[in-house]
């Protein structure tokens, strides 16, 4: 559907149903994943800075990692925005949000030439990501 198609569909919904979850995070993905490039072209920036007496095949791994997680929050968003356990407009712009805030915090690092570590980025990753399980 077009966007004039899904404003229009959006407009006529009476009972906010499965269908209207549906459409409404259809919507929100037409403006989202296209931001999404700008916002891994930003994460690019100050891993490639900072990657750079590390192999070439680190900065792919790292790479693909950093795009796995994007799709991890994005699929999650997507099920839980279609489900209207949360907002879709939260589920479709969750990735952006969260990508674009680890951009920005790496650019500050990189600008005020501290190093980056990856290694221990993911192991804080990791261990924020357990209390998050643990309290829910």
């Amino acid at each position: 559907m077009s966007l004039a198609e899904l404003r229009q569909s959006l407009r006529e919904v009476s009972v906010k149903d499965d269908q209207y979850y549906l459409t409404l995070m259809e919507y929100h993905k037409k403006f989202a994943l296209p931001f999404s490039c700008f916002v891994l072209g930003l994460i690019a920036v100050p891993l490639g800075i900072q990657t750079k007496d590390a192999k070439r095949s680190f900065g792919i791994i790292l790479g693909l990692l950093v795009f796995l997680v994007y799709y991890v929050i994005l699929s999650a968003g997507w099920v839980f925005g279609e489900a209207g356990i949360y907002p879709p407009i939260v589920g479709m712009w969750m990735p952006n949000i969260v990508i674009g805030a680890l951009a920005v915090y790496l650019m500050f690092m990189t600008a005020n030439e501290r190093p980056i570590k990856p290694i221990h980025m993911t192991l804080g990753l990791v261990k924020w990501s357990e209390r998050l399980v643990r309290k829910t």
